[in-house]
């Protein structure tokens, strides 16, 4: 199967391997991917080629933390859509549930899953991909980025908490990790995770969960405003941002953008336009995208663009292109 990256994975990237050293274009062309995966948040990057070009960074410049110093440079905003739905949370343990059911719209690089033994909750990062054996570097930004996220969320850093990793590290590099992670950290284990009392669970989110619109005019302002200079342009870009979480309504986008609905249904009216059609034309196209570009089963897929079920999304799909999302693909 094949999985893939945002490429707002690789935020903050290019200028930390050009402090290292590195040639980024060579270490890209390399990897078989193109610089514009630098300059757009948007891009589907293969997961195994984002391991890759973490991996030989970090072995060309002799930077064995390249990971963990890359988790630094980024925050949550690289998630997108997915991270203002965290600040909207209200507990850590509700933010924990929904990273785990959407982590894979921002990356397919690893999986996240968590079960509670005894007074602990165990969050384990399992990846699905590597390259030449290793995943570390994936497997330390991953971490290290959401122990980040997590104390950003709830306003100030946990405590109780201990890093389990699989990989072994250099001893000059283990203070590096204690430091980068703000807790213990015990290498060469039997599984990527971080361990916490469930009493943090309840842990409320911040006050900033109060700033969930200004988060999404932020991402509209970086992702859509400056590519889209009118209202259709805006609402289409914002679509397809925000089909794969669901809740697609004209009322949520209307206030989104400013507008009252009678207002922006006469504006789509003017040319010609729905909200139904803009919906069924952003579904289409991302639907179009994940069956040529990923290994995505069609119920995910499905579930992806906000259909009930897989037969509501195979019977809508063949309607607008004639033709089943299985026999697409398979063209």
């Amino acid at each position: 199967m094949n999985f893939f990256v945002r490429s707002a994975s690789l935020h903050g990237y290019a200028a930390l391997a050009s402090e290292a050293g590195a040639n980024t274009a060579a270490l890209l062309a390399r990897c078989g991917l193109p610089e514009t995966v630098l300059q757009n948040d948007d891009l589907l990057v293969p997961a195994d080629r984002f391991c890759m070009l973490l991996e030989i960074t970090a072995a060309e410049t002799g930077r064995p933390t390249f990971g963990l110093e890359l988790s630094a440079r980024q925050s949550i905003a690289i998630l997108g859509i997915v991270g203002n739905l965290l600040c909207a949370c209200s507990t850590l343990g509700e933010a924990l549930q929904l990273l785990r059911r959407f982590l894979y719209v921002h990356s397919q690089s690893g999986q996240i899953d968590y079960s509670i033994s005894g007074q602990q909750v165990v969050v384990v990062f399992t990846p699905l991909v590597s390259h030449e054996g290793r995943a570390a570097q994936v497997i330390d930004l991953t971490l290290a980025l959401g122990l980040a996220i997590v104390s950003r969320l709830v306003g100030g850093a946990l405590t109780g908490l201990t890093v389990y990793l699989s990989h072994q590290v250099r001893p000059e590099d283990a203070g590096r990790y204690r430091s980068g992670f703000g807790c213990p950290v015990l290498f060469n284990q039997d599984n990527n995770a971080v361990v916490f009392p469930t009493q943090l669970l309840g842990r409320r989110v911040s006050p900033d969960a109060s700033l969930l619109m200004s988060f999404r005019e932020s991402l509209l302002r970086q992702q859509a405003l400056q590519r889209a200079p009118d209202l259709v342009g805006r609402l289409e870009i914002a679509l397809r941002q925000c089909i794969p979480l669901g809740d697609v309504s004209i009322q949520q986008f209307a206030e989104l953008m400013h507008v009252p609905v009678r207002t922006l249904q006469r504006r789509l009216a003017q040319k010609n336009l729905s909200f139904r059609s803009l919906l069924d034309s952003a579904r289409l196209e991302l639907a179009r995208r994940y069956l040529r570009e990923t290994s995505l089963p069609v119920a995910a897929i499905a579930d992806l663009l906000g259909y009930g079920e897989a037969a509501a999304f195979s019977r809508r799909f063949r309607t607008l292109t004639g033709e089943s999302p299985l026999a697409y693909r398979n063209a």
